[in-house]
């Protein structure tokens, strides 16, 4: 798979970057906070993130960007004479960048550093020292500055008394103007793309029907397909930030909704009071919308409802007919286990939500599959 994904965009005139080298995935912390650990064995390492990397490399991979972690067992196997607190993150390790990248791996293109900012970055050593440390051990750039004057002085003194060699400057330079000569001067006869038409398509794809148990909360019938008919007031319930990446979620989807002749009901929970089932609407549907996304200074993403007795939860499942839709994250199952309809989409976007709301009133059909384990290894998000 990433043999194919480095052919398919470097053939349309893209430099692929595999990240983040050693590889990122075995440590659950966080690097952007602090340096993270591969703790894989040696052995193990090769046979599994190794083999991914060497495999791009030899499919003409034109750049890497390293991680701030830390692989101790490949680090001790290239230089036994290292302690486990003297390893250093793949950003700044010649045993990895070089020894392993550049000597074991024969990678000639680009090796950029992640983000100099983060803090698996600037806790391994002082700010100069690091900065002449990336480049030494066989990084060709340095991604973002602290502070430029600061970081170009200490490359510039670390040259002026042959700390870093003109040698290693000029290698990296060769790499960096082959890079752009690859990406700049050659004819790659790309075809006209209608991105709007490729995003519609691409979403259609990838919106996913995880779960739909409705049928036993309604008489054997499942709540899909939504029809005015059947339900004529949309009850909408927003988690997280309503900015998606170029839309509002509240608006474009109560456009839709009332497009479509639906009668659109915003949830206020503040506005709201503890109640029981008598009053529920038979005619009413529930949609929750949530956009709860990652970030590099969020260490968890968990659903979290209002303090107000948590008014916005689906309480009445029973009664009040509901359905999910997470726009970024895949997981929330673990925080809605009984919840009848359960859909993700992936990523945060207009064309994604309205694919999602289409789809659940039928104006297309679901196909996407489910890359991940979206019960979250639970039985009873299943229910």
């Amino acid at each position: 798979m990433t043999k194919e994904y480095v052919n398919t965009i470097q053939a349309y005139g893209i430099a692929a970057c595999a990240k983040h080298f050693p590889g990122d995935g075995v440590d659950f912390r966080d690097q952007h906070l602090h340096p993270t650990y591969n703790s894989l064995s040696a052995e193990k390492w090769y046979e599994t993130y190794g083999a991914i990397y060497k495999n791009m490399i030899d499919a003409g991979l034109l750049s890497i960007m390293t991680g701030h972690i830390v692989s101790p067992a490949v680090s001790q196997k290239k230089n036994p004479n290292l302690q486990f607190e003297d390893c250093l993150p793949g950003s700044l390790s010649k045993e990895l960048l070089t020894d392993v990248l550049r000597e074991e791996f024969g990678f000639n293109g680009v090796i950029t550093t992640d983000a100099t900012i983060m803090g698996g970055y600037t806790m391994n050593m002082p700010r100069e020292e690091a900065v002449v440390q990336s480049i030494k051990a066989g990084a060709d750039m340095l991604v973002f500055t602290t502070d430029f004057e600061q970081d170009y002085e200490a490359l510039l003194a670390a040259v002026k008394v042959g700390i870093i060699s003109e040698e290693r400057l000029n290698e990296s330079v060769l790499r960096i103007l082959a890079l752009k000569a690859v990406l700049c001067l050659r004819d790659y006869n790309l075809p006209d793309i209608d991105v709007a038409k490729a995003a519609k398509e691409c979403a259609d794809k990838a919106v996913t029907l995880v779960k739909d148990t409705s049928a036993k909360y309604n008489d054997g019938a499942s709540y899909l397909p939504l029809t005015v008919e059947k339900y004529p007031k949309v009850r909408l319930v927003l988690l997280g930030e309503d900015k998606l990446y170029d839309c509002s979620m509240k608006d474009t989807a109560v456009s839709f909704f009332m497009e479509r002749g639906f009668d659109v009901n915003v949830y206020e929970p503040f506005l709201d009071d503890l109640h029981g089932t008598t009053k529920l609407k038979e005619d009413e549907i529930t949609i929750y919308l949530a956009n709860e996304q990652t970030a590099s200074n969020r260490t968890t993403v968990r659903l979290n409802w209002c303090p107000k007795h948590a008014l916005d939860i689906p309480r009445f499942i029973h009664e009040q007919k509901s359905i999910f839709i997470s726009l970024s994250n895949p997981y929330h199952l673990m925080d809605i286990p009984r919840v009848p309809v359960y859909i993700n989409t992936y990523s945060a976007t207009k064309v994604l939500l309205e694919q999602a709301l289409s789809k659940i009133l039928g104006e297309s059909e679901f196909t996407g599959q489910s890359p991940v384990d979206a019960f979250c290894g639970m039985e009873d998000t299943k229910i």
